[in-house]
């Protein structure tokens, strides 16, 4: 539980489009504002997302193209134990189930959504926590060593989601084009935990690590019956968009305009997963408080058979309470920058920022990011490459495919095709269609020229 660390992962190559539907609410829901189609349906979208600094598999390896051809040789695993750097595991997962976008009407539109979403892990843990719970880590010269670690806190949660989205154009004048939307979700809680570690002081031997000062809180709601309700939430996700030169006629929704340029470039503003969840059902929160010395060799190699035995015995062997009660955890909120130029009719080049808020040890913490991205974008055909800076220093190539009802994409094409060491792994699909309009079949046929042309 300790060393995942969550990531919102954006799906980069989709989100940014003029004709992401559901797909974008997640990153700036007034996407779905005066958008160049009336109906967007989402039957089924996955995105799974993996990266951390800690363990590698060499790009000589070649992992994927020998897990396909069915080779039987186990991968070369290289392990950073000794390096000073702080350490971080990156997991995402998102199940985003049958969506509706409606925006058939010029002024405004509204969108319903359901989803899965699992985030979990651990921000940048300090070197020095690594030895701590077992003298035996075999770090080099760690015996007879002070450590001091300074705080940090991860968070875990997984929920099901189920949000209305509204948004309207606020102006539209002959060049500027401004509009907003603002999403609503219901949180069900399925399992959360988070620990908050304000300071830990130890030392170790050749078979002890001692605790000598210490002050951390961790909770949980968890157990074996998943997925159960155990708390709900509220959050909220509110977006702004600007238009410089928008041509009404490119988004007119006829065959034409889709060879028309739709503007000369569009900056859109967004603050992100603002909410919480309070877990009330098999809720434990635990304060590590120790008021003496204490032997905390072996922490790591405990035996215990439910999470309430393990809080009982860390409680006796380091010192402070574990009690019942509810518990909150914070969504991994976030702000984000969009921008948007056009080149040509289909070619659009985009540069995107989006950088966490993080205020609270039981919060989760969201990935920074900054992404350029150019993309070929058609009513039916839509092709993007991208590059993401993430953590503002882990560079990463992406790649994104969409022809009519199926979108097929990674933002880590560099590590699954091996041309880089295998820390991460990232990919998504999806099935979903827009609609300019729903045929109807006339139920009388006028034959009269006249009625016709009026």
């Amino acid at each position: 539980m300790l060393f995942i660390r969550a990531h919102g992962q954006e799906m980069w190559g989709i989100n940014n489009s003029n004709y992401s539907g559901s797909y974008g609410l997640a990153l700036n829901p007034s996407t779905i504002a005066g958008a160049p189609y009336k109906y967007d349906y989402n039957i089924l979208a996955f995105d799974v997302f993996l990266q951390n600094n800690m363990a590698y598999i060499p790009a000589s390896d070649k992992l994927l193209y020998r897990t396909f051809s069915g080779s039987s040789d186990a991968p070369t695993v290289v392990v950073d134990n000794y390096s000073d750097s702080k350490k971080s595991v990156f997991m995402h997962l998102q199940l985003l189930g049958p969506s509706y976008v409606w925006s058939e009407d010029k002024n405004s539109s509204w969108a319903f959504h359901t989803a899965f979403r699992t985030e979990a892990g651990v921000l940048k843990v300090p070197f020095a926590f690594g030895a701590f719970g077992d003298a035996n880590i075999n770090f080099p010269s760690s015996s007879g060593k002070n450590f001091s670690v300074p705080g940090f806190s991860t968070a875990a949660m997984s929920w099901a989601e189920a949000g209305i989205t509204y948004g309207r154009m606020a102006a539209n004048h002959e060049k500027d084009y401004l509009k907003w939307a603002v999403t609503l979700n219901f949180l069900d809680g399925l399992e959360g935990a988070y620990v908050n570690v304000k300071n830990l002081n130890y030392t170790t031997t050749d078979s002890t690590s001692t605790l000598q000062q210490g002050n951390a809180t961790y909770a949980h709601s968890i157990g074996s019956n998943f997925p159960s309700t155990r708390g709900w939430g509220l959050g909220t996700t509110i977006g702004v968009t600007y238009i410089h030169d928008r041509s009404q006629r490119a988004f007119s929704l006829k065959r034409a305009a889709d060879d028309l340029q739709k503007y000369q470039y569009r900056l859109g503003f967004s603050l992100m997963d603002v909410g919480m969840v309070r877990f009330n059902n098999q809720s434990e929160v635990v304060n590590l408080n120790p008021t003496g010395v204490a032997q905390t060799n072996n922490v790591n190699n405990l035996p215990f058979n439910s999470f309430q035995q393990f809080d009982t015995m860390i409680v006796h062997r380091v010192g402070g309470s574990a009690l019942s009660k509810p518990f909150n955890i914070w969504l991994p909120m976030a702000a984000s920058l969009q921008f948007d130029y056009a080149l040509s009719p289909h070619w659009y080049a985009n540069a995107s920022i989006l950088n966490r808020i993080h205020f609270m040890g039981n919060e989760i913490a969201r990935g920074n990011q900054a992404v350029m991205a150019v993309r070929y974008e058609r009513r039916n055909f839509e092709v993007a490459i991208n590059l993401n800076l993430f953590e503002y220093s882990s560079l990463s190539s992406g790649f994104c495919f969409r022809y009519k009802w199926f979108i097929l994409g990674s933002d880590r094409v560099s590590q699954l095709a091996s041309i880089s060491n295998f820390n991460a792994i990232d990919l998504y699909f999806g099935f979903k269609v827009n609609f300019t309009e729903l045929h109807k079949k006339n139920k009388h046929v006028h034959s009269c020229p006249a009625y016709k042309a009026n």
